[in-house]
């Protein structure tokens, strides 16, 4: 007889008009959780999550520093990140988070999309999950912010050197929006080649 066929969960296929954010979503639904229902997250279905990186350059130094923040109970660094509410536009709900985390909410229709995606959180269930988009805001050392008051999840925000042991110190997905966003910067002639290389192989 002819062999079985493969399970359906196997059979991922690609309709005409789908993107690849699609895909993306086919095979999470394909790892289920056996966690039924919303869960603890707002939404059915994908929640939509923001983070921000800030950058700024000292061409006098020729460093480069990212906006980071920290809490008393934590020992690592966090990125101002949040969760888009009902009807908000993502780059409005980024605007928010920066204004409550750390103070400052950068111009209007300011900040380049470098990462938007699937990202495990462990309250998702097999009908909520979340993808998260990240924001780079990249400017001069006069251009940006210097002092910045925290609120919201963190206790401190302060100027950190871009370098790997910096980004190492990131959780795992938040080190990949930092990683999505250096290259970036490389790609747009930003950040020297040599550098931006150097900090994504010692990094992720």
């Amino acid at each position: 007889p002819p062999p079985p066929p493969p399970p359906p969960f196997l059979m991922i296929r690609r309709p005409p008009t789908s993107t690849l954010l699609d895909i993306r979503r086919q095979r999470q639904m394909c790892i289920r959780d056996r966690i039924a229902g919303r869960g603890l997250l707002g939404y059915w279905g994908p929640n939509l999550s923001v983070a921000a990186v800030l950058a700024r350059q000292d061409e006098t130094a020729g460093t480069t520093e990212v906006l980071l923040g920290g809490a008393e109970e934590k020992i690592g660094l966090g990125l101002p990140k949040g969760f888009v509410l009902h009807e908000e536009d993502a780059l409005d709900a980024v605007g928010r988070v920066l204004e409550r985390e750390v103070g400052w909410r950068p111009p209007q229709d300011q900040g380049e999309a470098v990462f938007d995606g699937f990202t495990y959180d462990r309250r998702q269930t097999d009908h909520a999950w979340v993808e998260s988009r990240a924001y780079l805001f990249h400017g001069q050392l006069d251009a940006m912010p210097g002092s910045l008051e925290a609120a919201g999840e963190f206790d401190e925000v302060r100027w950190w050197p871009l370098e790997p042991e910096t980004v190492n110190r990131l959780p795992s997905d938040q080190a990949q929006f930092l990683r999505a966003a250096v290259a970036r910067l490389m790609e747009t002639d930003r950040l020297p080649r040599s550098v931006g290389e150097g900090l994504l192989e010692r990094t992720g």
